[in-house]
């Protein structure tokens, strides 16, 4: 978590935090599924994915494209 953290640096509320941030609420979710943002405050800068094939097929992406640039 700490390494993803000083990967992305500090985008909490900037453009493309907000960007990943409406689409994500914007796409219906399911029960008990696992892709949100970090639970505690240290964590909000982070998008949690659980299962990376589902996200993939739900935010229309290749499972391959979402590792593209990881911790960004």
């Amino acid at each position: 978590m700490f390494a993803a953290l000083e990967a992305s640096g500090d985008v909490y509320d900037t453009v493309p935090y907000k960007a990943v941030e409406t689409v994500s609420f914007a796409i219906p979710s399911e029960p008990n599924e696992e892709i949100y943002y970090g639970t505690r405050a240290i964590e909000r800068e982070l998008l949690v994915i659980g299962d990376r094939d589902a996200a993939s097929v739900k935010f229309g992406l290749s499972a391959e494209g979402l590792l593209t640039e990881p911790h960004k």
